[in-house]
């Protein structure tokens, strides 16, 4: 499982909507494109990544996803691209793979991966901390 901020946002968007984690509402400037980031630590995702509770008890609190996200087989975009951001839509072919299979998600810096589908990721739980 890993970690998702939503930013701006609100929870409810995501964990009442009939697609869950939608690529309609993804940062179009990502580092690696539009899609949806993920993290294996749940500090990356909240610095600067969370979401800001604006009402209620938990007003002033912060929020991420906690998600189950089938990663497969991830390609190391960072490496390859040497830190430098990349605009993708998809992920790329798997070079020298007769069936023109394609990687399943992109693997960051931090331990960060993107996923080009709703399909991949399910917002499984929402945790709130104090900021």
């Amino acid at each position: 499982m890993l970690w998702h901020g939503t930013g701006g946002t609100p929870s409810t968007m995501i964990s009442e909507g009939s697609e869950g984690f939608d690529m309609r509402f993804c940062d179009r400037n990502g580092y690696f494109g539009p899609g949806n980031y993920f993290a294996e630590r749940a500090d990356y995702s909240s610095y600067g990544f969370e979401h800001t509770e604006q009402s209620g008890d938990l007003k002033g609190s912060g929020g991420l996803f906690f998600a189950k996200v089938i990663i497969g087989e991830a390609m190391d975009k960072y490496n390859e691209t040497r830190g430098n951001s990349c605009d993708l839509n998809k992920c790329p072919a798997i070079p020298g793979d007769p069936t023109g299979r394609t990687y399943d998600s992109i693997y960051g810096n931090k331990k960060m991966y993107v996923v080009y589908s709703n399909l991949k990721c399910y917002p499984a739980y929402y945790v709130y901390f104090k900021k």
